[in-house]
């Protein structure tokens, strides 16, 4: 049985926390067996989860790719990596930790990777009932895609 990791990105920024409630519905709902799911602040974090690791699902909150609810599926290394943001001028972004990861013979033979347009970020917001629904769907998507 192939070691599927699912990565959820956020923080605690309004509707940032996508990834996070993701992660967190994808816990209860995937057996371990199937799935190992983690959440993070910062895509680095993903360069030392990724030992035996055959298949890489990253889930993201997306502010510029369309309408809020969209939910965008790309494969690597055909992610429009240019578009995704960066989490801050002193961490490397995720396309830049995927083409590191690559670089250094660690990246999985099969990456994922979902992004879901959300409205807002603001600090100290709190997650909107219309990205929760987002967060429900998408982790819905993503049990669907590890049981095929």
């Amino acid at each position: 049985m192939s070691s599927t990791l699912v990565f959820g990105l956020g923080s605690g920024q309004g509707d940032d926390q996508l990834g996070w409630l993701v992660a967190e519905y994808l816990t209860v709902a995937v057996s371990h067996a199937r799935a190992t799911i983690r959440r993070a602040v910062s895509p680095s974090e993903l360069l030392d989860l990724l030992d035996g690791v055959d298949r890489l699902i990253v889930c993201d909150a997306s502010h510029s790719l369309g309408a809020p609810g969209t939910i965008h599926r790309w494969r690597w290394p055909d992610v429009p990596v240019a578009r995704l943001r960066s989490t801050s001028s002193h961490d490397l972004g995720l396309g830049e930790v995927l083409k590191l990861a690559e670089q250094l013979c660690l990246l999985p033979p099969e990456v994922v990777v979902y992004a879901a347009e959300v409205a807002s970020s603001a600090p100290l917001a709190s997650v909107s009932v219309a990205t929760q629904a987002t967060a429900n769907r998408l982790a819905a998507e993503i049990i669907e895609f590890i049981q095929c």
